[in-house]
């Protein structure tokens, strides 16, 4: 039996000075990530609400997938560099792990 794929919903805030940097580093590292099983389902940026703000959907095979080390993001030889300039840009990090629920777009466990 395969595992049910599962979703991270992440909402960043990004220290305002920092917001250009976060983003010119996450397109280096989003490649990594991805290599690593990970599936990116979207990036926005919140236009109403608390500035910069962003929310992003990753899709991940399983729930373990999470916890499992980046090899190809850790093993980067600019990985400590990195590391350290999103450290420095985010503010905060929430992180929801979400599964899907018996309806939805696709319409699955819906009977007319």
């Amino acid at each position: 039996m395969m595992a049910e794929p599962v979703f991270l919903h992440v909402e960043l805030r990004i220290v305002p000075a920092e917001f250009r940097t976060f983003l010119d580093t996450m397109q280096e590292v989003t490649p990594l990530i991805i290599a690593s099983g990970w599936k990116l389902v979207g990036a926005w940026q919140v236009r109403v609400g608390r500035a910069f703000t962003l929310r992003v959907i990753w899709e991940l095979p399983d729930a373990d997938t999470y916890f499992q080390e980046r090899l190809p993001f850790t093993r980067h030889p600019r990985f400590a560099e990195y590391r350290t300039i999103l450290s420095r840009a985010v503010e905060e990090e929430v992180v929801s792990m979400m599964t899907r629920v018996p309806y939805g777009e696709d319409g699955s466990g819906i009977s007319a």
